[in-house]
This record gives C-alpha cells, sequence and structure tokens, in this order.
C-alpha cells in the first residue's frame, strides 16, 4: 500500500493516461502470464494474500508501478532500456528468490534467468506501443 501511496504522489499528472494506460497493460500481460505459467505447472503459489486465493498479488499492484515509475522517469529509449534491463535483473534475482524465501512463490520447472526476458519484453513492448498511440493521436488532431 506504501508503494501505492508513493506512486501517487510522484505521478506525472500531465501524463496520467498514458502512464496509466502503459501500467494497465503491463499489470494485464503479467497477470495473465503469470496465470498461463501457474496452470502449465511451471510454478506455483502455496501462499497467497489475499483473500481470493488467486496468484497475482504482485503483477495486480507492485509490479505496474514499479513499470510505471520507469517509463515515467526514464523516457528516452536508451535510459528506458537501461531502467528495463536493471528492473528485469532486479525482479527475476532479487525479488522472485525473495518470494520463494517468503513461500509465496515455488518455481517448479522454471529458473530465475528465464523471467529475465519476458520482464524485459513486457517492457519494450508497451513502450514501443504507447509510442505509437501517441504518434497517431498527434497525426490526427
Amino acid at each position: 500500500m506504501g508503494l501505492f501511496i508513493v506512486w501517487i504522489i510522484i505521478l506525472d499528472k500531465k501524463r496520467i493516461f498514458e502512464i496509466i494506460t502503459y501500467g494497465f497493460f503491463v499489470g494485464t500481460v503479467a497477470i495473465y502470464g503469470d496465470l498461463i505459467g501457474a496452470w502449465f505447472g511451471l510454478w506455483q503459489y502455496p501462499i497467497t494474500i489475499t483473500p481470493m486465493h488467486l496468484p497475482i498479488e504482485i503483477h495486480r499492484l507492485q509490479m505496474p508501478i514499479i513499470y510505471m515509475m520507469i517509463y515515467q522517469y526514464f523516457t528516452p529509449w536508451k535510459k528506458f532500456l537501461i531502467a528495463a534491463t536493471i528492473n528485469a535483473f532486479v525482479f527475476a534475482f532479487l525479488l522472485e528468490p525473495f518470494l520463494v524465501w517468503l513461500g509465496i512463490y515455488e518455481p517448479s520447472h522454471w529458473k530465475y534467468i528465464y523471467s529475465l526476458i519476458p520482464y524485459f519484453v513486457i517492457a519494450m513492448v508497451f513502450k514501443w506501443l504507447i509510442n505509437i498511440f501517441k504518434q497517431l493521436d498527434q497525426n490526427y488532431q
């Protein structure tokens, strides 16, 4: 909840639609990817945080917020690329092992290194897509 409050405070209100759209795409793909991976038995969630027992707590709020902050603060492609790469490493090699240590996440047929590509690709694809939307919007105004 603290991360959400910090994000609300630092959110660039002039770009709110663009940033939230980016976060929505990130969160939606992350949730579906997570559900598909769990369904195929690549990982499981022995403990869930929400009462609905959905294994997607981290992907509903924390992941989109972190990605939105990166999107907001690292606008040029080169800086965004560097930040997205660092973020992918942090998520794959720090956050995932931490969730394993907490007993929330259990990879079955999945290694942390496999997560690098999805974390990175999600960031890049949706920045590219939002840039296309912005360009189209400017062309039709």
